[in-house]
């Protein structure tokens, strides 16, 4: 704990609040908030057990700030704003969410159109979805695309001038050409009013139409558009079977369940639309918080933040009630957020906590032996090379050739223990003649801290860790490369032959167990730079040597 933290922690206020955590370069890395900010944010340095994260937290912080606030909804407000503007790394972020689509309708657009979007935003659109279970998004918009005489374009009717004839949809009867002027915006609100029915669960006239289409088209004995519409049908039919039959058929209203087994949490959701089940998924939750109001809590903000905001959210534990006041502040409409004891929302709740603890179950090994070989690598490569702090960002280089022709060099980037493919960079070697590893990683080093020190947009990052790939001598050309910017950040090398890795502490190598989970990440991150080196090498010998046919 250096003395900037230490003086923090001493003169921390006994008041809500929220904490900001920075690294070394002073980028914001967690953001927090508390009812008192002196037993809450002291509690992270104290001498006990904590979570790999929460480890990894602890040694990156730099420094610390805080800003008091008159009460403990203040300090929930403000904590999710700063988060949202912020993005900090150990903050809960649904990384593995796969934006699942939804339908739009603008009723404020001029003929509205009827699209799919994978982003939720706060523009006075209507939204329908989300379209995860059973339904596909394009079945749904097949549909309304058949069954509805919309407009199919994307003319802006409100900068456009009238066209003077139809496009194909208005020539074959599926389109009620506004274009041309054939309907007015009132009357073709009609219809998008019948689609929002049809998407709000209203479909029994919506069978009856495809039924007919599919008879007529038996009829002319087009059998290929006739199983069409019989695939449609039977889509609707088995959304009909995920209807809750107890429940009514305009309810709408999300459920979150979450459980949490040691330091393991899942989070199953559904969402209820019109009375069905239209969405039913776990989320494996990485928190830094121990309390699951807390996780659930912060989890909520994070996904209402890319998902369509209900009226009414369920979940199976007691909330604040500042947080349905933040969000119903922040989408302007009454949300209430609440416990159901009894009835059909009970039972919805008591089934997603089964989900959550059944995967959990199935998973714990799996998220187990993945935390070992991600974060317990990184806690485990601390101790071993005896780092002042657990490495986050390791970077590796590595030198591509063949007989010194095409020389390249790559850099890769590993942050909590798993690849960042965005950060990786690559560099043609340009001072360097001949096949010479050593002044070839030389090169690579200085113009990678060189543009660390001007502070170019694509170097910004200061690594916790530098391996390169090679023995002492590719180490020592390294090293003294990156002291000549004037940079001494900690760097080893790791020797493919043997495993070796060697540090600038001594001539004598470190050999680890090949079981060892610091080996293995080392490894890992090793083959991934050597993989993307000789990949852009090829591309390069490619452009000059064409291939034969």
């Amino acid at each position: 704990m250096n003395e900037k933290i230490r003086y923090v922690l001493d003169n921390l206020p006994v008041s809500s609040g929220v904490y900001i955590m920075r690294d070394e370069n002073k980028e914001i890395i967690y953001i927090g908030k508390a009812k008192n900010l002196k037993n809450r944010v002291r509690s992270y340095f104290l001498d006990t057990k904590k979570s790999l994260k929460t480890s990894m937290l602890v040694s990156n912080v730099d420094t610390i700030e805080y800003r008091i606030t008159a009460s403990e909804q203040d300090a929930f407000s403000l904590e999710a704003n700063l988060i949202k503007q912020n993005l900090p790394k150990y903050n809960i972020h649904l990384k593995d969410d796969k934006k699942f689509p939804y339908i739009r309708i603008d009723k404020n657009q001029l003929f509205p159109e009827v699209t799919v979007s994978r982003k939720v935003k706060k523009d006075g659109a209507l939204y329908f979805g989300p379209f995860v279970t059973g339904m596909r998004v394009g079945d749904m918009m097949e549909i309304i695309k058949n069954i509805f005489p919309i407009r199919k374009c994307k003319i802006q009717f409100e900068r456009s001038k009238l066209k003077k004839r139809p496009c194909l949809y208005g020539d074959i009867n599926n389109c009620t050409m506004p274009c041309v002027g054939a309907i007015s915006n009132e009357e073709y609100l009609k219809i998008i009013d019948k689609v929002i029915d049809f998407l709000n669960g209203k479909n029994g006239e919506i069978k009856k139409a495809l039924r007919k289409k599919m008879n007529d088209a038996s009829e002319k004995q087009d059998f290929e558009n006739a199983i069409y519409f019989r695939n449609l049908i039977e889509m609707l039919v088995k959304s009909d079977e995920k209807l809750i039959t107890s429940l009514n058929k305009l309810e709408n209203f999300d459920v979150f369940a979450i459980c949490k087994i040691d330091d393991n949490v899942a989070i199953n959701q559904q969402s209820i639309r019109s009375g069905k089940v239209i969405a039913d998924r776990t989320f494996n939750i990485d928190s830094l918080e121990t309390e699951p109001k807390e996780i659930l809590q912060s989890f909520l903000i994070e996904y209402y933040s890319s998902n369509a905001m209900v009226n009414k959210i369920y979940t199976n534990i007691e909330l604040e009630q500042s947080l349905a006041e933040l969000l119903s502040s922040e989408y302007e409409k009454k949300i209430e957020i609440a416990v159901p004891k009894i009835s059909t929302k009970a039972k919805i709740i008591s089934q997603c906590e089964k989900n959550a603890r059944e995967y959990l179950d199935k998973n714990l090994d799996i998220e187990n032996r993945k935390n070992q070989m991600t974060k317990g690598a990184l806690v485990r490569l601390a101790d071993i090379l005896k780092l002042d702090k657990i490495p986050y960002r390791l970077e590796c280089y590595d030198i591509s050739n063949i007989s010194g022709t095409n020389s390249v060099s790559s850099m890769v980037v590993f942050e909590d223990g798993v690849p960042n493919k965005k950060e990786y960079r690559k560099f043609k070697i340009k001072t360097v003649e001949g096949p010479n590893d050593f002044a070839s990683m030389a090169e690579t080093i200085k113009r990678r801290f060189l543009r660390l020190k001007e502070k170019s947009e694509n170097f910004k990052k200061i690594p916790d860790l530098v391996v390169i790939d090679g023995g002492l001598g590719q180490l020592h050309a390294a090293y003294q490369s990156m002291m000549s910017i004037g940079f001494n950040v900690p760097m080893i090398s790791l020797a493919e032959k043997n495993e070796e890795i060697f540090t600038l502490e001594s001539n004598v190598s470190i050999k680890l167990d090949k079981d060892d989970d610091a080996r293995k990440l080392l490894q890992r991150i090793r083959d991934e730079a050597h993989r993307f080196a000789i990949t852009f090498h090829r591309e390069l010998r490619d452009k000059v040597i064409p291939l034969k046919k």
